[in-house]
């Protein structure tokens, strides 16, 4: 298996700054909040879980409280891709897999090296509303004052 390298267009907010440890833009340690440490034991640990863990809070507050651990009958994924579909918003992971950065995006597309793609920057009607609201439901709060275009890459 080799390195891919693939750019990211994503129509959203910068949620998190390089560095050590848990740093939020815009917050001190203290300030994260706490429902991204809840089932973490190891401090380090959360922001390769934060992806996850901020998306399971996002489609339960949207009414999607259904866990791998506790569905019913087959067809699990394809309720979960359907619920994750009417969120409006989704966590999209930059940087590296080791080291994930990520954006709160209402629209996002990408590009694998060697791949071209036109890019359709059209923003979904609602789009500025359901960040506001994932902003909400996750507790926080970005450097921008609105929504922005962010030309990511991601190495892998």
């Amino acid at each position: 298996m080799g390195t891919s390298t693939d750019g990211i267009l994503a129509y959203g907010y910068d949620i998190k700054t390089p560095g050590e440890g848990m740093n939020f833009r815009g917050l001190h340690d203290d300030d994260v909040p706490a429902w991204l440490m809840e089932d973490s034991e190891d401090e380090d640990s959360g922001w390769h879980d934060f992806g996850e863990a901020a998306t399971a809070r996002l489609l339960a507050a949207n009414g999607f409280t259904e866990t791998w651990e506790t569905r019913t009958g087959d067809g699990y994924h394809a309720r979960e891709d359907e619920a994750k579909k009417a969120l409006g918003v989704e966590i999209v992971s930059h940087c590296s897999g080791e080291y994930p950065m990520f954006i709160l995006a209402a629209k996002s597309q990408s590009a694998s090296r060697g791949y071209p793609e036109p890019a359709d920057l059209a923003v979904p009607g609602n789009a500025d509303e359901r960040l506001a609201w994932a902003l909400e439901v996750l507790g926080i709060k970005p450097d921008a004052d609105k929504p922005q275009w962010l030309l990511a890459s991601y190495w892998g």
